[in-house]
């Protein structure tokens, strides 16, 4: 993710001249933003390049310029292969000095609170019955999860009513 932003700032930097509105760091600040609120909408912890940056683009590109240049479909992205998160932080690289903002108006990423946890462990389990035609082996959930979590996400998902669980086996109710 930070490859692509860095990317695409830097086209926009050369392109700039071609433009009315110049661009600057407070630019490249807003993407990242964009990119961590859109990640943050997913219920996901990590930004993606694809996922998040692309629509951070587009909407900066709209904002600024006009340009409806939107490249995702809203289900485009459920059909193709994920590709490798990458960790993200609003604390920069280390030695860095150039933020004004205090520490504690920064959000943290790297420690979510148990309720994030809960919605993204809900949010995967859920695609992952659902990419199975709707049931899974319980056992087969997640396998690598911690188990107590993964009870817990299933008891939720189903007094939400979007599942439902019977000798071993999870069922989709939707």
């Amino acid at each position: 993710a930070r490859e692509f932003i860095a990317n695409r700032y830097a086209e926009m930097r050369c392109k700039s001249d071609e433009r009315t509105l110049p661009v600057t760091a407070r630019t490249l600040e807003t993407v990242i933003r964009l990119a961590s609120a859109h990640a943050k909408a997913r219920l996901s912890h990590v930004v993606e390049a694809e996922a998040d940056c692309e629509v951070a683009m587009d909407i900066l590109s709209f904002a600024l310029y006009h340009d409806n240049n939107s490249t995702i479909s809203p289900a485009e992205g459920d059909e193709e292969e994920t590709p490798e998160p990458v960790e993200v932080s609003d604390e920069g690289e280390p030695g860095d000095s150039d933020s004004d903002e205090p520490a504690s108006k920064k959000q943290r990423l790297d420690a979510p609170d148990e309720e994030q946890q809960l919605q993204d462990l809900k949010r995967r389990v859920w695609d992952q019955i659902t990419r199975g035609s709707g049931e899974a082996a319980i056992d087969e959930l997640l396998v690598g999860e911690d188990r107590d979590q993964l009870a817990e996400a299933l008891e939720a998902l189903e007094e939400e009513g979007r599942i439902m669980s019977q000798e071993g086996m999870v069922y989709t109710m939707d």
